[in-house]
């Protein structure tokens, strides 16, 4: 609501604005302060909704800090002064009246206005209490520059202090070679990253947690994973992966974060999978399929295994010329074997979904696709004959 209530005072202050721009002598902006870089300054308000005026035209673009070290809460408001038709009007910038990183040295309270400024151009800096009742009382504010435009990168860094779980905040993908792998959704990271950008001249600037620019100029972030899969913290060894990099760029410069991906308890999840009507032949070319993307395969026997955190999941069971069939499998705190093989149709070979002649023809052309008996158990077959199954 609070800031709420200040957007909404802010419109309305600057439609007043824009309707006495012409008469710059109102009350509003009676006196302009110049305001000196690097240097506290107080100045005394009286009156209900009283603000001060502050005026910098600064030499050198850049990145400036207005803030506010009085001892009420405060706020503060950014203009410029543009030429409308015949008039003379105040444009809104910006706005603040809290700073979300405050600590001993500058309280949560006081407003922390932060923005980009063009050399050259004439800036208005407004500041009072940010409780309208409030009368009397000094305001102190300084102005400092955080960085200066024509300051060189010389390098970056990054900082993240979270972590991925295993098999969560993604999901599965084949990548080129056909190897399913987990791939990771990197907002998660994103949102909880601040990068430092050094400049040549000694100064730094550090990104707010989540920012996706700095002085209006994009971060852009890249991982690898699609050529190198993201590993996960072993905490039986200790051992931390070094190959999840998720790229930092800032104009030219780059810097690798690595990306620890921690590993919840695992359990196996085991079982075969053999033709539907024929339970004594196996389909040796069958996978298992998680949000599309294959997580294990069948081996000579039709046998499968594979690892997953507890919980319920919805798996797709299907084969090369495989109609596939939808499973609910229910992971709980312990190994589950599949006593009871998953029976599913194989010899759809012209994926129409029926086994019909069309499919027994290419069969004759080809006897090694599957067995005489695995197509004659499952002629004229369609998914109809599937029932709900669910694994636990």
């Amino acid at each position: 609501m609070k800031n709420a209530k200040k957007k909404i005072a802010s419109l309305i202050i600057a439609a007043a604005i824009l309707l006495s721009a012409f008469s710059v002598g109102t009350s509003a902006f009676a006196a302009s302060i110049p305001i000196l870089l690097d240097v506290l300054t107080t100045q005394a308000i009286s009156g209900a909704e009283d603000k001060v005026q502050f005026i910098y035209t600064p030499e050198v673009s850049g990145t400036y800090c207005f803030k506010g070290y009085s001892n009420y809460d405060t706020e503060a408001y950014l203009y410029v002064r543009e030429t409308i038709g015949s008039d003379r009007v105040f444009t809104q910038l910006a706005y603040n009246d809290d700073d979300p990183d405050g600590d001993s040295d500058h309280s949560a309270k006081q407003f922390k206005l932060v923005y980009f400024l063009e050399a050259g151009t004439k800036y208005y800096f407004e500041a009072g209490f940010y409780n309208d009742s409030r009368t009397s009382g000094d305001i102190k504010v300084m102005l400092t520059c955080l960085a200066y435009a024509d300051s060189s990168v010389d390098s970056i860094s990054a900082v993240c202090n979270a972590h991925l779980n295993y098999y969560t905040n993604g999901t599965w993908k084949t990548d080129a070679n056909g190897v399913s792998y987990f791939h990771y959704n990197i907002s998660t990271i994103i949102q909880n990253t601040s990068v430092t950008v050094n400049y040549t001249n000694g100064t730094s600037l550090t990104s707010a947690i989540g920012a996706t620019s700095i002085n209006g100029i994009t971060i852009v972030y890249t991982d690898n994973q699609d050529t190198n899969h993201w590993a996960f913290f072993d905490s039986s060894t200790g051992t931390v992966s070094t190959d999840n990099i998720l790229t930092v760029k800032y104009l030219d410069k780059t810097y690798d974060l690595n990306i620890i991906v921690d590993t919840p308890t695992l359990y196996s999840f085991s079982g075969k999978i053999v033709n539907y009507n024929a339970t004594d032949i196996p389909v040796t070319d069958g996978k298992i399929l998680i949000n599309g993307a294959i997580v294990t395969q069948t081996n000579g026997n039709g046998e499968f295994s594979f690892s997953y955190p507890s919980g319920s999941y919805t798996l797709v069971f299907t084969s090369k010329y495989g109609i596939p069939r939808t499973v609910t499998v229910i992971v709980s705190a312990q190994t589950v074997v599949c006593e009871t093989p998953v029976p599913i149709i194989s010899t759809d070979i012209n994926s129409d979904g029926i086994v019909n002649a069309r499919d027994y023809s290419k069969f004759l052309n080809n006897p090694s696709i599957s067995s005489k008996e695995a197509f004659k158990a499952q002629y004229l077959l369609t998914s109809d004959v599937y029932t709900p199954l669910t694994i636990s």
